[in-house]
């Protein structure tokens, strides 16, 4: 039991929680600190830590009500993003940490961000409104390189934090000398914005795990209804020109899911949807309906002859031509 921890600030990852619980105890070694809020005795902690949540409730959970395994999950981890594609599974942070790992190192050719990112502005206004700064963990989500609010691409520390793990806890400071703002063209630029935006859509919702089944239906029922499902031979193709057409190559270049040099639409299928990083199916959900928002909340349905009654053909019938046909 502890007898002080920090305040969790909106959107805090909680590798940042961590590190302000150092910092505010005076503790220089990361290893003993998350010694002391996980029981990790040799810690491997990075910017979308996931595992051993519950050990950390159990420490913290007299100073607040709140403070359970769903709150961390849900408001200061990644899980969101991953969550509505774990095809319906029960979800605990150990369960999760090792699906999010197993993806990472087998089927997911995303690259997953090794350093730190984070917004200046969002760095200046944390300053000023709380006397010091964290890591927000949408910044840290593959795909994410712009910041939503403040339309401003995101800052990268040069610090490879996976390939040079160090034994303290490295934290922004708006006069950071060793990072780069990320270079974006304006076109990719705008691109990405929306799609920092869909992806935050999970953060500010709680969407609940789709089946892979339903998920599948629900893909190729818009895929009907954009004309491109009556030749199944040629879906793939269709479907990655609406893609390009929707997405601009570099921008999707950026994201190593352009479909012309990446054959990641050939999983599109209920067996192979779990091979699909969710920054694709962002991008397929904003293909063939807009938005994430618009695509979770529709209910499709294709319906080629448009809504009846349709009129009688039958010339022979007293009813030809009329509008009659119900079903």
């Amino acid at each position: 039991m502890f007898g002080y921890f920090p305040q969790p600030y909106k959107n805090e990852s909680i590798y940042s929680l961590a590190a302000r619980y150092a910092s505010h105890m005076g503790i220089v070694s990361k290893r003993k600190a998350i010694k002391d809020t996980f029981d990790i005795v040799w810690p491997v902690m990075y910017e979308d830590y996931i595992a051993h949540i519950n050990i950390l409730v159990s420490k913290i959970k007299h100073f607040s009500n709140e403070y359970t395994e769903d709150y961390f999950l849900y408001d200061h981890t990644i899980f969101p993003f991953y969550a509505p594609f774990m095809n319906g599974r029960p979800v605990t942070s150990s369960s999760l940490d090792i699906y999010v790992k197993s993806r990472k190192r087998f089927t997911w050719d995303i690259p997953e961000k090794e350093n730190f990112f984070y917004c200046s502005e969002c760095v200046k206004e944390e300053l000023e409104n709380h006397g010091e700064c964290f890591w927000n963990r949408i910044f840290q989500v593959p795909g994410v390189m712009v910041c939503s609010k403040h339309k401003k691409a995101l800052f990268k520390l040069n610090i490879n934090i996976k390939k040079n793990p160090i034994n303290i806890f490295i934290m922004p400071d708006h006069n950071m000398n060793l990072s780069e703002e990320v270079e974006l063209e304006n076109k990719v630029f705008e691109i990405l914005l929306d799609i920092s935006g869909n992806v935050e859509y999970f953060f500010k919702n709680k969407v609940d795990a789709i089946s892979y089944r339903d998920l599948y239906e629900k893909y190729y029922e818009f895929i009907k209804i954009s004309g491109i499902g009556s030749q199944p031979i040629q879906i793939k193709s269709k479907l990655a020109n609406l893609i390009l057409a929707r997405f601009n190559e570099e921008t999707l270049d950026v994201l190593n899911s352009n479909p012309l040099k990446n054959d990641w639409l050939s999983h599109l299928s209920v067996e192979r949807l779990k091979n699909i990083h969710p920054i694709r199916h962002i991008l397929l959900m904003m293909t063939l309906n807009e938005s994430v928002e618009n695509f979770l909340n529709a209910t499709p349905q294709y319906q080629p002859f448009g809504t009846g009654p349709w009129p009688c053909m039958n010339p022979l019938s007293k009813h030809y031509l009329e509008e009659v046909i119900s079903n």
